[in-house]
């Protein structure tokens, strides 16, 4: 499992002089930032100041409130280069360090309290309105139109404009739920003090675009965050292929919302397009950021009865192989491979991408019609399904079986709420093992490296991403140490 680390050669290279200036950058805004962070809950008139010191160790918002700081200062200090003043910096700075408190809170409250989904939508509508509220009059017609109709779209109710300021009740039963409409608001008055620099005046197309992009991302966010309620749910519905719009939806977001106010219209590339289609591309080098964490956090997060990635590939592995196990399931290829990508099993992180050899054109060329060919649409099925060497030799009957055997397993489990047997049949399944061995084999690596690198001859944008890489990797090395042991064990009866 994980025979070859996924290191990218560009970042493995820095040189000394680049690595003792990015240690003093963050030597610098960590100390700075500490402070702020240490003053904001010791103001004595300060709603901040409400959370216990057990809510902030418990929830490292002082190491989360940093790190947010760390990262826009560093992001706005060479993605902008010599376009920002140092204001500019520290601005980003304090805004990625509320961001990264907001979303800290607004998890917080809802997963230690059980919060029900109107619940949530409630609080996250208090959030976003204490966000937009203060560059509400900067933004233009055609900004309050995207947002509101978005808007609309995630909470089932019209923006109207209005703030709230008693929305939140007093009392120590509600001190996250303040705290995150504090961090909010906050992260608003950071963006129209980013508005308001001379710098951004001078390109006001420009940023109205980026507030369009910020707060539409935001809400996409938070639409990802209603449905991640539903990750409780195990389920003929709730499958891998599911389970993806989420990490879009959500996780995602979290990295794009705040790199979209990343704005220098005099730039040779524009940092935002730039970063994000590098976390993109990172993250594909390690199948994808979030389902990594899922493969480190799969205890805890059954300990709160949350399913995650490992569950739900599983249960599309069970919902493939009921369709495949018809009369015939090859004669139609194409339907065959539209299961498999409904599911979210066609994806090229397992190898299984279709390829030349499974469509071929008809006569009818000029039509655009074609067909699959079923030798090679039953053997991208085999590899959809397949977790481990003995499944991968198995024959097809017994393969579908096993797989639908595995899934009624896994529901009846979930529904007993027997976490011992969840957990027997995923580390049964070797789907964690497959997750990790298919990001070592990547065919497409060294494209990946050639795109990072056009994309990074700038070295000071180089460094901003080498932070995510390095703790991308190794959050990676935790999950193969985590994994190398609790796969190599013997498959329970109840798995298939």
């Amino acid at each position: 499992m994980g025979a070859t680390p996924p290191r990218i050669a560009l970042f493995e290279q820095r040189t000394l002089s680049h690595r003792v200036r990015a240690a003093v950058t963050v030597a610098f805004v960590t100390a700075i930032y500490s402070w702020k962070f240490s003053y904001l809950h010791q103001a004595p008139k300060s709603r901040a100041s409400s959370l216990t010191r057990e809510d902030r160790r418990t929830f490292r918002l002082r190491r989360r409130f940093v790190a947010g700081a760390t990262a826009g200062y560093i992001a706005s200090k060479y993605s902008l280069a010599e376009a920002a003043s140092r204001r500019m910096n520290f601005i980003y700075a304090d805004l990625c360090a509320a961001w990264s408190n907001f979303l800290v809170a607004a998890d917080a409250a809802t997963d230690t309290k059980g919060l029900s989904k109107a619940d949530t939508r409630h609080l996250l509508r208090l959030c976003f309105d204490a966000m937009f509220e203060p560059v509400e009059a900067l933004a233009s017609d055609t900004v309050r139109s995207a947002v509101t109709a978005r808007y609309l779209g995630v909470f089932q109710s019209p923006y109207d404009g209005r703030t709230q300021p008693s929305s939140v009740p007093d009392g120590p039963d509600f001190r996250l739920e303040r705290y995150a409409v504090r961090m909010a608001s906050d992260i608003g008055r950071d963006i129209v003090e980013l508005c308001r620099c001379p710098f951004a005046e001078r390109f006001q197309d420009a940023f109205q675009g980026a507030l369009q992009l910020f707060f539409t991302r935001t809400l996409d966010l938070m639409a990802g965050q209603l449905a991640t309620l539903d990750q409780s749910c195990v389920d003929d519905e709730h499958h891998w292929g599911w389970y993806r719009e989420v990490l879009q939806n959500k996780f995602t977001n979290v990295l794009l919302a705040p790199i979209s106010l990343f704005v220098n219209p005099g730039a040779r590339r524009n940092p935002e397009e730039t970063m994000r289609e590098c976390f993109r591309l990172i993250s594909l080098n390690f199948f994808h950021r979030q389902v990594l964490d899922d493969l480190l956090d799969f205890d805890e997060d059954l300990e709160s009865f949350t399913a995650n990635s490992l569950v739900y590939i599983l249960v599309s592995q069970g919902r493939v192989a009921d369709v495949a196990a018809q009369d015939n399931p090859f004669e139609d290829g194409v339907a065959m491979c539209q299961e498999l990508s409904r599911f979210g099993l066609l994806v090229p992180e397992f190898q299984i991408e279709p390829g030349s050899d499974v469509f071929e054109q008809s006569e009818w060329a000029q039509s655009g019609e074609s067909f699959c060919k079923p030798d090679s649409v039953a053997g991208l099925v085999r590899r959809a399904l397949a977790n481990g060497p003995g499944e991968k030799t198995a024959s097809l009957e017994e393969l579908f079986a096993r797989c639908l055997r595995r899934k009624k397993a896994l529901l009846h489990a979930w529904a007993a709420r027997d976490l011992h047997a969840v957990t027997e049949i995923v580390e049964g399944s070797g789907v964690a093992a497959r997750i990790l061995d298919s990001i070592s084999a990547r065919a497409d690596r060294r494209e990946i490296e050639q795109r990072l690198e056009r994309l990074l001859d700038d070295p000071g944008i180089r460094e901003i991403m080498y932070v995510y890489y390095i703790r991308t990797l190794r959050t990676y090395e935790k999950c193969v140490r985590k994994w190398r042991s609790r796969s190599a064990g013997p498959q329970p009866r109840t798995a298939g």
